[in-house]
């Protein structure tokens, strides 16, 4: 897709903290999908997951590197991830464990500093979105049209947007400060469910 070659190469021209901040606000975007997945199969834990959010929010504004806290954050992280053989077939499920890699992405970020997992964050958030509109629509991957009708669907176009602008909005913003998390807090919610 051209729309994340040109999100990529603009990622590359970020500052470690500026790509951070576009890793975890693109995660915490589909927070919404695990909160879903873990009310309609009663399993999981929302607000573990906010609060590993939330301890990446605080790193990128202080420049903490989380050293110490690193292996238990991945272990929390862990115990909340949906398993697919548990799930198989759920939707909600391979959804919920989209956001939990992203999450996962940015504390291997914050690791190694290897700006391929915040690349990813970006891939796996088009794919959770791809997933959600074949979904919705019944399409079927091998269809003629499946690429057209994923690429100009609303949600598609919404998260490509969203991610052009917010590494736009990145690349101007020199100090990362809580403000600009408590911007994104107020942005509807990425997918829309009838459960």
């Amino acid at each position: 897709m051209k729309t994340l070659e040109e999100i990529a190469k603009k990622i590359e021209q970020l500052s470690f903290y500026q790509q951070l901040t576009f890793g975890i606000l693109v995660s915490e975007s589909f927070v919404n999908t695990y909160e879903v997945f873990a009310k309609k199969e009663n399993w999981g834990n929302p607000i573990v997951l906010k609060q590993i959010i939330q301890k990446l929010k605080n790193a990128s504004i202080t420049k903490n590197e989380l050293n110490g806290e690193l292996k238990v954050l991945n272990t929390e992280l862990d115990t909340i991830m949906p398993d697919m053989d548990d799930f198989s077939g759920d939707i909600y499920a391979s959804l919920a464990l989209d956001v939990c890699s992203m999450v996962g992405e940015c504390l291997d970020f914050v690791k190694d500093k290897d700006i391929e997992h915040i690349k990813n964050v970006s891939y796996v958030a088009t794919q959770s979105v791809e997933f959600y509109v074949a979904d919705k629509n019944n399409l079927q991957p091998n269809q003629a049209d499946f690429e057209t009708i994923i690429t100009n669907s609303t949600e598609m176009q919404n998260e490509s947007q969203f991610q052009l602008e917010l590494v736009d909005l990145l690349a101007e913003t020199v100090i990362i400060k809580n403000e600009l998390f408590e911007k994104y807090k107020t942005q509807p919610l990425k997918l829309q469910f009838t459960t």
